[in-house]
């Protein structure tokens, strides 16, 4: 049970995603793939009740329209006709269509704040129904309630959502580089989905390798090189399955520059998150973190680089 609390906060990390890919044997699943949750960058929202008629928004843009649509959705499923009405204010936040899984981390975020407030004994997985997340990966999802490292079983015939089919801690001295060019966006909304409905069907081979690979990262997460060569092929082949729409292995062809200079420089552990721009590199320790990250700095200092932690816990409000 909640305790009685005048102003909440809640804090979330981000989701970094190495790609989907579908098995289109007969019993095989749609939209498997891996992730992992690092602990920044993140929302960083507050919540308190309001008296006004209406909930109070503190956003901007597109963060506003999201927080309100979701706000306006959990307010009609609720069974209690008399829900109270929040305001929320957005201290930091994610960038949008990255490759950070935003649009998830927010409406959970928001979702569990409603939650708290009005219906506490709701869960994310419930929410996430309720918000309409998990259409495609579910990885965001778990990875909001459980951190760590992911693999998402995929969706069978018949389901609407997927399930997380491995969870796992990644060590705590691993850091991930993050780079990613300004200015640039992957595909989100309608764009994703026409995106998903022209790629090409992915060769059996080719999914039998990914699977291999998958096992790969399951059964040896805490070795380095191990984890590493795994997590650079995986994202090899998923991004040459998606070459036919976004026009390479990667997004834009600042990351394959990326990918050739962090290479170059011994990292294995390189790939890009989602439809990207975003890419990022898996570094042993902090030292080789912020050695990279002043190489990619002097070769491309366009570019925002940060280091994050791996994020091995779930997302949680404090009172």
């Amino acid at each position: 049970m909640n305790l009685p609390c005048s102003q909440v906060t809640i804090r979330t990390g981000s989701r970094l995603h190495c790609g989907l890919f579908s098995d289109s044997a007969p019993q095989g699943y749609r939209h498997q793939g891996m992730g992992l949750m690092i602990d920044s960058p993140g929302f960083h929202l507050t919540a308190s009740i309001t008296d006004s008629a209406e909930h109070y928004i503190d956003a901007v843009d597109e963060i506003y329209q999201r927080i309100q649509h979701a706000l306006i959705g959990l307010d009609r499923s609720s069974e209690n006709q008399q829900t109270k009405h929040l305001e929320i204010r957005v201290e930091q936040t994610i960038p949008l269509h990255c490759g950070f899984g935003s649009g998830t981390q927010l409406a959970l975020a928001v979702g569990h704040l409603w939650a708290w407030f009005n219906q506490p004994d709701l869960s994310t997985q419930q929410l996430a129904r309720l918000l309409n997340r998990s259409r495609r990966s579910c990885i965001g999802t778990y990875g909001f309630e459980q951190g760590g490292m992911l693999i998402d079983r995929g969706i069978a015939a018949g389901e609407s959502v997927g399930k997380c089919r491995f969870r796992t801690s990644l060590p705590e001295s691993w850091r991930i580089l993050l780079v990613r060019p300004l200015k640039l966006q992957g595909f989100s909304g309608e764009s994703e989905t026409e995106a998903f409905q022209q790629l090409p069907e992915i060769a059996a081979s080719q999914v039998d390798r990914l699977q291999n690979l998958l096992t790969v990262m399951e059964t040896r997460p805490d070795c380095f090189n191990t984890f590493s060569a795994a997590l650079r092929e995986y994202g090899m082949i998923v991004g040459e399955s998606f070459a036919a729409v976004q026009g390479g292995c990667f997004s834009a062809k600042i990351g394959q520059q990326i990918f050739d200079l962090l290479s170059s420089h011994g990292l294995q552990g390189i790939a890009q998150s989602s439809w990207g721009p975003t890419m990022f590199g898996l570094c042993e320790n902090l030292n080789q973190a912020e050695e990279l990250k002043e190489t990619v700095h002097h070769q491309f200092p366009e570019l925002e680089i940060q280091i994050a932690r791996l994020k091995n816990d779930g997302t949680k409000i404090t009172g």
